[in-house]
């Protein structure tokens, strides 16, 4: 598998991924304009513990699955194994959400919870066997497999939400949605899903010993991006701030597509190619997909930062725009996080998962003090603030160990050509901030002079222009791919 794989593979996935969180933008856009602000904002929370659970029980695991499929294990024992051990694990993890659900309701301070808390383990519990599956598919490196099972488990959820909604069952009938769609893409899998045989052995002590670290790593990290909405829901008394605060949060997780993307496709490549003493193509993996990274990454910060108040008016109603400044901020700081999290799959990939657990958990202390302060002086705009600074200091310690592990860093000459692009597209954007649709208008004006300016100085290059038309040649039927 050479870096062109790992770039398509990755494409696939991010087109996934862009299916995935538009079905989700699309449910928080309908209930944003149907709800009151406090009553949007109950639903981000109840949607922020369920992702926090899903994160606990969709990483550690299903990542050693990943990792060792990739490295040549055999591919039914490690099936199986896993499978008994997630199968445990999740009903165990189901059982506390269940038996604590009082207890949680009370530290947030709304007993309405408890009845949606109690429903939770349903979801997670489907979820977690179909997470599974789909790190099969990212062991074997068949990321287009992957995408299509990622794809049928996305595309439904609006389509099962907006039925169950209609039909009653209000915010049962949004994580009733998100369980039906899993449900389908599990049933995919189970049917697709065939094993290759290894000539390894793992045992079930070396996928625990693998997986805990991972699994805090993952708790950790969510907490990080988690925490400023934790607070502002517990300290400042105002479920209409905590709504117009989950929109901002929302459309912050456009960064989240590129990322999550390239971490299912670098933790299996980087890992064969370390267990096969391969450091060229190492290296290509790490620059490539950080190259990758910062293209998308900065102008989407860029954009959403100068233009937030639009954004928010026109993808909620205008009464969200409060939430403009702290979306301002707050993009900036899951830019950061992000990255740390694309960082944190290289380092994992050379086994040494505790690293990045290890950086979380501080991050977690920083981002904790960070947010009860400046969450009790500024509200909303407080929290974005704390979180950029945890994402500022979580970046960094990654960017540390990844130059020590692999001894290589950031390429300056495309992180410069970069910047000056996304430079030349912030100096532009800020001369008009149009309302409503034209405003889309806009941004894709703007994209369309970032991509330009980027052929002009040569960070896009002929390769990438190669791999564009193999994506659009593998998407389209064979009967017209000759004419592409």
């Amino acid at each position: 598998m050479n870096d062109h794989h790992l770039a398509k593979g990755s494409i696939y996935l991010i087109t996934s991924y862009v299916l995935f969180y538009l079905s989700g933008y699309l449910i928080h856009f309908v209930l944003a304009r149907n709800v009151s602000p406090s009553t949007y904002g109950a639903i981000g929370v109840i949607l922020s513990i369920l992702t926090l659970l899903q994160i606990l029980l969709m990483q550690g695991i299903p990542t050693a699955a990943a990792k060792y499929l990739s490295e040549g294990a055999d591919g039914k024992e490690i099936r199986n194994k896993s499978l008994i051990l997630q199968f445990v694990y999740t009903l165990l993890i189901c059982l506390l959400v269940y038996l604590l659900s009082t207890i949680i309701a009370d530290v947030f301070r709304d007993k309405t919870f408890i009845p949606y808390l109690k429903f939770l383990p349903i979801v997670i519990f489907i979820r977690s066997i179909n997470q599974l599956f789909n790190n099969f598919f990212g062991g074997y490196r068949e990321f287009k497999r992957q995408a299509i099972h990622m794809t049928i488990d996305s595309f439904p959820r609006a389509l099962f939400v907006f039925l169950f909604i209609y039909l009653g069952y209000g915010i049962y009938g949004v994580l009733g949605g998100y369980a039906a769609a899993s449900l389908t893409g599990l049933i995919y899998a189970v049917i697709i899903f065939k094993t290759n045989a290894g000539q390894s052995s793992v045992g079930y002590a070396q996928i625990i010993h693998f997986s805990f670290p991972v699994i805090l790593y993952a708790i950790f990290f969510q907490l990080l991006t988690s925490l400023d909405l934790f607070f502002i829901k517990t300290l400042s008394g105002s479920g209409e701030y905590v709504g117009f605060y989950t929109s901002a949060r929302v459309l912050c997780t456009t960064l989240t597509i590129v990322s999550a993307a390239l971490s299912l496709t670098l933790l299996p490549s980087i890992s064969h190619s370390v267990s096969t003493k391969d450091v060229e193509r190492t290296n290509a993996y790490i620059q490539t997909s950080m190259r990758y990274l910062l293209m998308f990454f900065v102008p989407i910060a860029v954009i959403i930062s100068v233009q937030a108040k639009g954004l928010l008016s026109l993808f909620f109603t205008p009464e969200y725009a409060k939430a403009g400044n702290a979306l301002s901020l707050l993009v900036w700081a899951w830019f950061f996080l992000q990255t740390f999290f694309v960082i944190s799959a290289m380092i994992n990939a050379s086994g040494r998962s505790k690293i990045p657990a290890g950086i979380a958990a501080i991050s977690i202390l920083i981002s904790a003090v960070s947010n009860y302060y400046l969450v009790h002086l500024y509200g909303i705009e407080g929290g974005a603030l704390a979180t950029l600074i945890t994402g500022i200091v979580s970046l960094g310690a990654g960017l540390y160990y990844v130059y020590r592990i692999y001894q290589i860093s950031v390429h300056m000459s495309s992180t410069l050509r970069i910047c000056v692009a996304s430079g030349l597209v912030l100096g532009i954007s800020v001369l008009a901030e149009p309302g409503g649709i034209l405003l889309i208008g806009w941004i894709l004006l703007l994209f369309t002079l970032y991509v330009a300016f980027l052929f002009l100085v040569k960070v896009i290059n002929h390769e990438d222009i190669l791999l564009m038309k193999a994506l659009i040649r593998s998407f389209v039927p064979g009967s017209l791919r000759a004419e592409l």
